[in-house]
């Protein structure tokens, strides 16, 4: 006792220092008297387990106990969901080498849906057709990507004797864009406006027909801002008119710009992967990598209505897509076409084939036929009058030799002939004839790279292939070399619009050039 003070001694220092408690044995049992009150008075019997507890050290043993069994479920459920995983990739690894990449998007299904199973999560439903406002649609149809010249005869031999020499001015008028790859491009009907989309998430927009007189120019407008704008890589752009213009990304947007005001119509969804525009009505098509397209009438900034959502024949991503008067078809990873009614908004039918994925559609104006490019290499013609699981009337070898097979990536219609034009990663444009298609192509072009983007004016076919170079040929010529080319791109060029005096490209080196 110092001072008075049980439990307390001084040092050699002369400082004050606790040596025992002698209070501690009483606490102890007044904590106890109070717990059990506690039990007895406040809480019913079997309540909580560390509660009906009659010793502090017994309450703690089973909060411990109740810890390490929860961290042994989820440590047992993780254990199984990466157990199923590798066998999948085991048996996946076993089989043709071929067949990997076009089931890849089954084998990611299969994962989030365990995913899901095994940590408890809700399962993901698929996508369904839904009516939302058939009202606000007519039903007519038309592919954007030609329609300026829909409405006027082209002179083939006037285009031909333009094009057969090459740009007036082969250098052209660069606008320096961005630092990162260009994805895409549209050209409003006029010719006054393009609006190009790029992996920076913004999508930029210049006169080209000013570019043309006036090199090393900036955008006129950036169609991205600090509330409004993609989160996301740009994968699609088109004119609605000369002053409205709708994009879409990785990000499931699809935004309305009119001059660099934006409304988003739709903000949620997987990324969309195409975008088409009606040339007469204001229709818009969006097609996604979750199975799913909407259907949109876009009247303006405050009266544009989701007409459907068209849930694809299986829940693969969809690749493409094109329409003519009131049928929609859009191609998937699964190697599916689904065909819809766009009048009725209604799935008409599956159209499968053992093809691969489907990477290109294309419907022509002076056939009833539909032609679709698939991941083996071949071309398919469909005829929607065949009633049946596979209304396919022809299937060409387009692209295949006996060294593999090249994934036909782009079709043209040749305007004013029954000619149509494929490129493949093979290296090969051929022409071919739709009234004799058995016959074999019509032409036959050999490229340096895998040709990217294709575009057909007149006679002339215009392309774009992987070393940002640009060919034309005249299908009308006997000659197998192409009429000029041009080096547009240091990295591959991947879109390019080509109208009678006006050729726009963009590529990965975030630039355009217009001649």
């Amino acid at each position: 006792v110092v001072n008075g003070i049980e439990g307390w001694y001084r040092n050699e220092d002369g400082l004050l220092e606790k040596k025992y408690d002698p209070h501690a044995a009483l606490r102890a049992k007044q904590y106890e008297r109070r717990l059990k009150e506690h039990q007895a008075g406040k809480v019913a019997a079997q309540s909580y387990s560390t509660n009906n507890a009659q010793t502090v050290s017994a309450r703690v043993e089973i909060v411990r106990a109740r810890a390490a069994q929860k961290r042994e479920e989820k440590i047992g459920k993780a254990r199984k969901f990466n157990q199923r995983h590798h066998e999948r990739r085991r048996a996946a690894a076993t089989t043709t080498a071929k067949h990997l990449m076009v089931d890849s998007h089954q084998e990611h299904k299969a994962y989030m849906d365990e995913f899901h199973e095994a940590f408890g999560l809700p399962a993901r439903e698929p996508a369904q057709t839904l009516l939302h406002n058939p009202k606000e649609y007519t039903g007519a149809t038309s592919n954007r990507i030609s329609s300026w010249h829909r409405n006027k005869e082209l002179n083939k031999e006037d285009i031909r004797t333009r094009w057969q020499n090459g740009p007036v001015n082969p250098r052209g008028g660069l606008i320096d864009a961005s630092d990162r790859p260009l994805l895409c491009l549209s050209v409003s009907s006029k010719g006054h406006d393009c609006v190009v989309g790029s992996a920076d998430h913004a999508a930029y927009g210049f006169d080209p027909l000013c570019a043309v007189h006036e090199d090393d120019q900036k955008p006129k407008r950036t169609l991205y801002s600090k509330r409004s704008g993609h989160a996301e890589w740009v994968t699609a752009v088109a004119h609605l008119n000369d002053t409205n213009v709708l994009s879409a990304g990785m990000d499931g947007k699809l935004i309305l710009w009119t001059g660099t005001r934006a409304t988003e119509l739709q903000s949620y969804g997987a990324s969309i992967s195409t975008l088409l525009v009606d040339a007469n009505e204001p229709i818009a098509l969006a097609c996604a990598y979750d199975g799913a397209s909407t259907l949109w009438r876009v009247n303006g900034h405050h009266d544009s209505t989701c007409i459907a959502t068209l849930a694809s024949g299986s829940s693969a991503p969809a690749l493409c897509a094109c329409w003519r008067n009131d049928l929609c078809l859009i191609g998937d990873r699964d190697g599916s076409i689904s065909a819809y009614s766009t009048e009725s908004c209604s799935l008409l039918g599956v159209w499968k084939e053992p093809c691969g994925h489907v990477v290109s559609l294309l419907a022509t104006e002076t056939d009833t036929s539909y032609i679709s490019g698939s991941q083996d290499g071949c071309l398919r013609f469909w005829d929607q009058r065949i009633s049946g699981k596979s209304p396919c009337i022809h299937t060409i070898e387009a692209h295949r030799s006996p060294r593999g097979a090249g994934a036909v990536g782009c079709l043209a219609e040749i305007t004013g002939g029954n000619l149509i034009a494929s490129a493949g990663a093979d290296g090969h444009l051929r022409v071919w004839d739709t009234r004799n298609i058995t016959a074999g192509a019509v032409r036959d072009y050999l490229c340096e790279a895998q040709p990217h983007c294709l575009a057909a004016l007149g006679p002339m076919l215009i392309s774009g292939d992987a070393k940002g170079n640009i060919l034309c040929h005249d299908t009308l010529s006997s000659r197998s070399s192409c009429c000029w080319g041009l080096g547009a791109n240091r990295g591959a060029v991947r879109a390019l619009d080509a109208r009678p005096d006006l050729l726009v490209a963009v590529g990965d080196d975030g630039n355009a050039l217009v001649w």
